[in-house]
Protein backbone atom coordinates (compact mmCIF):
# COMPACT_ATOMS: atom_id res chain seq x y z
CA UNK A 1 0.00 0.00 0.00
CA UNK A 2 2.79 2.44 0.91
CA UNK A 3 4.36 2.03 -2.57
CA UNK A 4 1.08 2.93 -4.30
CA UNK A 5 0.61 5.94 -2.04
CA UNK A 6 4.19 7.04 -2.69
CA UNK A 7 3.59 6.89 -6.44
CA UNK A 8 0.39 8.90 -6.11
CA UNK A 9 2.02 11.49 -3.89
CA UNK A 10 5.03 11.72 -6.20
CA UNK A 11 2.59 12.74 -8.96
CA UNK A 12 0.42 14.67 -6.52
CA UNK A 13 -1.36 17.01 -8.87
CA UNK A 14 -4.85 16.17 -10.03
CA UNK A 15 -7.87 17.42 -11.87
CA UNK A 16 -8.82 19.92 -9.18
CA UNK A 17 -5.26 21.21 -8.94
CA UNK A 18 -5.04 21.80 -12.68
CA UNK A 19 -8.40 23.55 -12.58
CA UNK A 20 -6.89 25.95 -10.04
CA UNK A 21 -3.92 26.51 -12.33
CA UNK A 22 -6.19 27.46 -15.22
CA UNK A 23 -8.22 29.77 -13.01
CA UNK A 24 -5.08 31.67 -12.07
CA UNK A 25 -4.74 30.40 -8.51
CA UNK A 26 -1.32 28.95 -9.34
CA UNK A 27 1.37 31.13 -10.84
CA UNK A 28 2.83 28.35 -12.99
CA UNK A 29 2.68 24.66 -13.79
CA UNK A 30 5.71 24.22 -11.53
CA UNK A 31 3.46 25.02 -8.58
CA UNK A 32 1.71 21.68 -8.95
CA UNK A 33 4.52 19.54 -10.30
CA UNK A 34 6.73 17.79 -7.77
CA UNK A 35 10.15 19.32 -7.09
CA UNK A 36 13.20 18.26 -5.12
CA UNK A 37 11.95 20.32 -2.19
CA UNK A 38 8.69 18.38 -1.95
CA UNK A 39 10.35 15.15 -0.82
CA UNK A 40 9.78 15.80 2.88
CA UNK A 41 6.19 16.83 2.25
CA UNK A 42 5.65 13.64 0.28
CA UNK A 43 6.86 11.64 3.27
CA UNK A 44 4.25 13.30 5.49
CA UNK A 45 1.55 12.52 2.91
CA UNK A 46 2.72 8.92 2.67
CA UNK A 47 2.44 8.63 6.43
CA UNK A 48 -1.05 10.20 6.47
CA UNK A 49 -2.31 7.91 3.70
CA UNK A 50 -0.60 4.65 4.62
CA UNK A 51 0.34 4.64 8.31
CA UNK A 52 -1.83 7.02 10.35
CA UNK A 53 -5.38 5.82 11.02
CA UNK A 54 -8.69 7.67 11.07
CA UNK A 55 -8.51 7.62 14.86
CA UNK A 56 -5.20 9.50 14.94
CA UNK A 57 -4.01 13.06 14.34
CA UNK A 58 -0.51 13.74 13.06
CA UNK A 59 1.09 17.06 14.05
CA UNK A 60 3.86 18.31 11.77
CA UNK A 61 5.79 21.42 10.77
CA UNK A 62 4.35 22.80 7.47
CA UNK A 63 7.55 24.75 6.78
CA UNK A 64 9.79 21.73 7.40
CA UNK A 65 7.65 18.71 6.66
CA UNK A 66 10.40 16.28 7.57
CA UNK A 67 9.58 17.25 11.16
CA UNK A 68 6.73 15.25 12.64
CA UNK A 69 6.07 16.25 16.23
CA UNK A 70 3.50 13.71 17.40
CA UNK A 71 0.93 11.17 16.27
CA UNK A 72 -1.92 11.20 18.79
CA UNK A 73 -4.78 8.75 19.29
CA UNK A 74 -8.01 10.79 19.43
CA UNK A 75 -10.73 8.39 18.30
CA UNK A 76 -12.74 8.69 15.09
CA UNK A 77 -15.17 11.32 16.40
CA UNK A 78 -14.57 14.88 15.22
CA UNK A 79 -12.41 17.03 17.47
CA UNK A 80 -13.25 20.69 17.94
CA UNK A 81 -11.03 23.48 16.68
CA UNK A 82 -10.52 24.50 20.30
CA UNK A 83 -9.15 21.05 21.12
CA UNK A 84 -6.85 20.97 18.08
CA UNK A 85 -5.60 24.51 18.65
CA UNK A 86 -4.95 23.68 22.28
CA UNK A 87 -2.86 20.69 21.23
CA UNK A 88 -1.04 22.81 18.66
CA UNK A 89 -0.21 25.37 21.35
CA UNK A 90 1.03 22.64 23.68
CA UNK A 91 3.24 21.08 21.02
CA UNK A 92 4.54 24.48 19.89
CA UNK A 93 5.53 25.38 23.46
CA UNK A 94 7.20 22.01 24.01
CA UNK A 95 9.27 22.44 20.85
CA UNK A 96 10.00 26.18 21.18
CA UNK A 97 8.29 27.15 17.92
CA UNK A 98 5.46 29.46 16.91
CA UNK A 99 2.01 27.82 16.80
CA UNK A 100 1.91 28.42 13.02
CA UNK A 101 4.74 25.89 12.78
CA UNK A 102 2.37 23.18 14.02
CA UNK A 103 -0.35 21.78 11.76
CA UNK A 104 -2.68 18.84 12.32
CA UNK A 105 -3.96 16.24 9.87
CA UNK A 106 -6.17 13.21 10.51
CA UNK A 107 -4.91 9.96 9.04
CA UNK A 108 -6.77 8.12 6.28
CA UNK A 109 -5.00 4.76 6.25
CA UNK A 110 -8.26 2.82 6.20
CA UNK A 111 -9.70 4.89 3.35
CA UNK A 112 -6.52 4.35 1.36
CA UNK A 113 -6.72 0.58 1.83
CA UNK A 114 -10.37 0.62 0.78
CA UNK A 115 -9.48 2.69 -2.29
CA UNK A 116 -6.78 0.27 -3.36
CA UNK A 117 -9.24 -2.60 -3.00
CA UNK A 118 -11.89 -0.76 -5.05
CA UNK A 119 -9.37 0.11 -7.76
CA UNK A 120 -8.67 -3.55 -8.52
CA UNK A 121 -11.68 -3.93 -10.78
CA UNK A 122 -10.61 -1.13 -13.14
CA UNK A 123 -6.93 -0.35 -12.65
CA UNK A 124 -5.67 -2.54 -15.55
CA UNK A 125 -8.01 -0.84 -18.04
CA UNK A 126 -7.14 2.60 -16.70
CA UNK A 127 -3.40 1.89 -16.93
CA UNK A 128 -3.87 0.82 -20.55
CA UNK A 129 -5.74 4.06 -21.32
CA UNK A 130 -2.88 6.09 -19.87
CA UNK A 131 -0.24 3.97 -21.60
CA UNK A 132 -1.96 4.55 -24.94
CA UNK A 133 -1.75 8.30 -24.31
CA UNK A 134 1.92 8.16 -23.35
CA UNK A 135 1.21 9.18 -19.75
CA UNK A 136 3.10 7.90 -16.69
CA UNK A 137 1.34 4.88 -15.17
CA UNK A 138 1.81 6.41 -11.70
CA UNK A 139 -0.97 8.85 -12.54
CA UNK A 140 -3.50 6.04 -12.40
CA UNK A 141 -3.03 5.99 -8.63
CA UNK A 142 -4.15 9.61 -8.24
CA UNK A 143 -7.77 8.62 -7.51
CA UNK A 144 -6.54 6.86 -4.37
CA UNK A 145 -5.66 10.33 -3.07
CA UNK A 146 -8.46 12.22 -4.84
CA UNK A 147 -11.43 9.99 -4.03
CA UNK A 148 -10.27 6.62 -2.64
CA UNK A 149 -11.55 5.23 -5.97
CA UNK A 150 -15.11 5.83 -4.78
CA UNK A 151 -17.18 5.98 -7.98
CA UNK A 152 -19.80 8.22 -6.37
CA UNK A 153 -17.42 10.51 -4.45
CA UNK A 154 -18.73 14.08 -4.40
CA UNK A 155 -16.98 17.12 -2.97
CA UNK A 156 -18.66 20.07 -1.28
CA UNK A 157 -17.97 22.18 -4.37
CA UNK A 158 -19.47 19.74 -6.89
CA UNK A 159 -16.49 17.68 -8.02
CA UNK A 160 -17.66 14.14 -8.77
CA UNK A 161 -16.37 10.65 -9.44
CA UNK A 162 -13.00 8.99 -8.98
CA UNK A 163 -11.19 11.83 -10.76
CA UNK A 164 -13.19 14.58 -9.04
CA UNK A 165 -14.02 16.50 -12.20
CA UNK A 166 -15.88 19.76 -11.68
CA UNK A 167 -19.02 20.04 -13.88
CA UNK A 168 -17.61 22.69 -16.21
CA UNK A 169 -14.36 20.83 -16.82
CA UNK A 170 -16.18 17.53 -17.15
CA UNK A 171 -18.35 18.88 -19.96
CA UNK A 172 -15.21 19.66 -21.98
CA UNK A 173 -14.12 16.02 -22.03
CA UNK A 174 -17.23 13.85 -21.67
CA UNK A 175 -21.00 13.90 -21.42
CA UNK A 176 -22.21 15.78 -18.36
CA UNK A 177 -25.84 16.80 -18.47
CA UNK A 178 -29.15 16.27 -16.70
CA UNK A 179 -29.52 12.80 -18.25
CA UNK A 180 -25.99 11.38 -18.37
CA UNK A 181 -23.03 12.19 -16.16
CA UNK A 182 -19.97 10.25 -17.28
CA UNK A 183 -17.99 11.55 -14.32
CA UNK A 184 -19.58 8.59 -12.52
CA UNK A 185 -18.27 6.11 -15.12
CA UNK A 186 -14.76 5.01 -14.07
CA UNK A 187 -13.64 4.15 -17.61
CA UNK A 188 -15.11 7.14 -19.47
CA UNK A 189 -13.93 9.53 -16.77
CA UNK A 190 -10.46 7.95 -16.94
CA UNK A 191 -10.35 8.57 -20.69
CA UNK A 192 -11.33 12.16 -19.94
CA UNK A 193 -8.70 12.39 -17.20
CA UNK A 194 -6.03 11.06 -19.59
CA UNK A 195 -6.96 13.71 -22.17
CA UNK A 196 -6.96 16.40 -19.52
CA UNK A 197 -3.65 15.43 -17.95
CA UNK A 198 -2.07 14.99 -21.40
CA UNK A 199 -3.09 18.54 -22.19
CA UNK A 200 -1.69 19.71 -18.85
CA UNK A 201 1.69 18.13 -19.67
CA UNK A 202 1.72 19.86 -23.03
CA UNK A 203 0.72 23.13 -21.35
Amino acid sequence: MAKMVSLACTRSFGITAIDRLRSGKFSSIQSIRPSRRTGAGRRVLEKVFSEVSLSQLIYFDPSDMSKIYEVVDVGEDSRSNDYINGERARIAAANGVDIERVKAQRGVKERTAAGIKRSGRYISQIKQIFKDRGLPPELTYLPIVESSYDMSARSSVGALGIWQFMPRTGREYMRVNSIVDERLDPIESSRAAASYLQQAYEF
